[in-house]
């Protein structure tokens, strides 16, 4: 077994952390506009910030209900280097 110092763990934890970072940009991406689309589509009238928290929200939701009612069942769960973050969800 190998010994792993803290630094080695907590380097190792964030370079986990920075992947799932960048694959995650396309989603939050795809947020960011569509809620820029509403915000400047009704031309930064009160509708228009309502609806863009709203689409943020709703993106938010989505990823969180994926998180907790599809990844467990996915059969890479258990095998993941750092599932319990998702499990702590």
């Amino acid at each position: 077994m190998a010994d792993f110092g803290v630094g080695d763990i907590a380097g190792r934890i964030a370079d986990r952390i920075a992947k799932e970072l960048v694959n995650n940009i396309p989603y939050v991406a795809m947020m960011m506009f569509g809620a820029a689309i509403f915000s400047v589509g009704f031309a930064g009238s009160k509708w228009g910030l309502i609806l863009a928290v709203v689409y943020l929200a709703y993106g938010a939701a989505g990823a969180f209900w994926i998180m907790i009612f599809v990844c467990p069942y996915c059969r890479y769960w258990k095998y993941t280097e750092f599932s319990w973050f998702y499990s702590a969800l």
